[in-house]
């Protein structure tokens, strides 16, 4: 599907990790619309629980918002996710359907670090299911 060009969009963000999955829609003003949870989301049980656990996680979110097919469609989704390092993950989920306006993968680590620094340089530190150190400077 694809959004209208001059209807405002939503935003999707979804923290996969080994433990459990969260997902919240904010709208372009940053206002949350939106939250949902459920449980791992990593591509070490394989991409179809991993993308079950996250789907389970944004269709609470946007049961919450409330949204239904036309305001799903001008969702831009954001998804990071454990494990998607893994060889075949990134491709194996890309090719999944999905109903949004686009969607982007990237690691939990990647998405925690550019959240918490709200896109600039920074690092994390990440001690959980897994551990991570992370950092970006100069982009």
């Amino acid at each position: 599907m694809s959004a209208d060009a001059g209807s405002p969009h939503f935003f999707l963000g979804v923290d996969g990790g080994g433990t459990g999955c969260r997902a919240r829609i904010e709208d372009e003003a940053g206002t949350v619309v939106g939250q949902g949870l459920s449980g791992p989301a990593t591509t070490r049980l394989g991409i179809e629980p991993a993308w079950a656990s996250v789907s389970r996680a944004f269709g609470a979110a946007i049961d919450e918002a409330g949204f239904g097919p036309a305001e799903i469609a001008r969702i831009r989704a954001g998804i990071g996710l454990a494990g998607i390092g893994r060889k075949g993950a990134l491709e194996a989920l890309k090719a999944i359907a999905h109903p949004f306006a686009s969607i982007a993968f990237v690691s939990d680590g990647v998405g925690a670090c550019l959240g918490a620094h709200s896109g600039q340089d920074g690092a994390i530190v990440i001690a959980g299911t897994g551990s991570i150190g992370l950092g970006f400077v100069d982009g």
